[in-house]
């Protein structure tokens, strides 16, 4: 994550503090959102600093998937409530949040049969 840009993201920033990062392999990370629109709600980042998912090469698309799989793995075992309490009480302070062109994708695991 080396650029004129990561120096003004915001993800960049969270991966180099390693801030609440609960997943990582060599081209992905992942972190609960710091915004939760319900319990659950996670974003899977590249370590590369890309814009969109047609800027990501191959290995990044084949390690994505298995991303994918490890975070829903840990979003079961984790107590959704307490994850969500939080950050609705601590958002990450406005003065850190870097805008930024940065790729991510979000999951948004569901409980239940709906």
């Amino acid at each position: 994550m080396e650029s004129k840009e990561s120096k003004q993201c915001l993800f960049c920033e969270i991966y180099e503090k390693n801030i609440d990062i609960i997943y990582e392999n060599k081209y992905w990370y992942a972190q609960f959102d710091k915004f939760p629109t319900s319990p659950g709600h996670a974003e899977i980042i590249p370590k590369s600093h890309v814009v969109s998912l047609d800027n990501l090469r191959v290995p990044e698309w084949v390690n994505l998937f298995h991303a994918i799989g490890a975070v829903v793995k840990i979003i079961k075992k984790t107590d959704l409530e307490e994850v969500y309490k939080k950050f609705l009480k601590n958002p990450l302070n406005e003065s850190s949040q870097g805008l930024c062109e940065q790729m991510l994708g979000h999951i948004w695991y569901r409980q239940g049969n709906g």
